[in-house]
């Protein structure tokens, strides 16, 4: 029998995979107010890892993913390090404010609003500040279709503060993926908890 740690690295490389073919697969639905930015639920098999496996998974699912794009992905490099970054961030986000709750030993519910709390707090921010070196000082013409379609969508003839704008939607954008993801990983955690009662998440608070 597999011990715990080599179930965390197996579970995390097949989580990987997963979210690689779900990321292939072209499932995405735009941002309307800055299009480049798309919801797409690749990153909902490494939330699972984590909350299954537990955090060794969770990374390990990431970097997976992450390598994977790297060799057969968009947008390389900065595509998947995009993606590397907003998984990381939101897991350990999720992972730091689960682990808070459960030390005080409240109810699951109250570390799964923790984990959400916190992983949309770090990611929100992390990916803002990422995006900003992005469109700003990596790649300019991104800035530009940014203030275009932004402009469209809020019917706005001319802003000073057009970059500000762009980062307070791309801190909406990441608000609302993180929300997507991890109702979508909570749903699928609560059928998976009915055939394996022992995953990380029920380990973690009463």
């Amino acid at each position: 029998m597999m011990n715990m740690r080599t179930m965390d690295i197996a579970g995390g490389a097949i989580f990987g995979v997963l979210a690689v073919i779900i990321r292939i697969s072209g499932i995405k639905i735009p941002f309307p107010p800055i299009p480049y930015l798309v919801f797409e639920f690749s990153e909902v098999p490494v939330v699972l890892s984590l909350l299954i496996f537990g955090p060794l998974a969770g990374i390990i699912s990431a970097l997976c993913c992450w390598a994977i794009l790297n060799a057969i992905g968009e947008f390389v490099p900065i595509g998947p390090a995009m993606f590397l970054a907003a998984s990381l961030s939101t897991i350990c986000g999720i992972y730091a404010g689960i682990r808070v709750v459960g030390r005080i030993r409240l109810s699951i519910k109250a570390a799964l609003l923790s984990g959400y709390v916190a992983g949309l707090a770090l990611r929100s921010t992390i990916m803002t500040l990422l995006n900003y070196i992005v469109v700003v000082i990596l790649m300019p013409k991104f800035l530009e279709f940014a203030a275009t379609s932004l402009s469209a969508f809020l019917h706005l003839s001319g802003s000073a503060s057009v970059i500000m704008l762009i980062l307070i939607f791309t801190a909406i954008f990441n608000i609302i993926q993180v929300t997507i993801i991890y109702m979508l990983s909570l749903a699928i955690v609560r059928i998976v908890n009915l055939a394996f009662p022992k995953i990380w998440i029920t380990t973690q608070a009463k």
